[in-house]
């Protein structure tokens, strides 16, 4: 049998909710030869940065 229930809870895991200004715009402009790996490395950093703020400040309670 299938259950066609709807599911219990429509957010996917670790996902804590959205809220305004949750929109990041990335414009990425290298100079030629730079390593690829490298610029996915510095955006990865960037977001986990980011993601660390935004945790923080869901935490404190605080929603600038």
């Amino acid at each position: 049998m299938i259950d066609s229930r709807p599911p219990i809870s429509t957010l996917s895991g670790g996902l804590q909710g959205v809220r305004g200004g949750d929109t990041i715009t990335i414009t990425i402009a290298p100079p030629p030869g730079t390593d690829p790996a490298e610029i996915a490395r510095m955006v990865r950093d960037q977001i986990e940065r980011l993601k660390q703020k935004r945790n923080a400040d869901l935490h404190d309670r605080v929603d600038y």
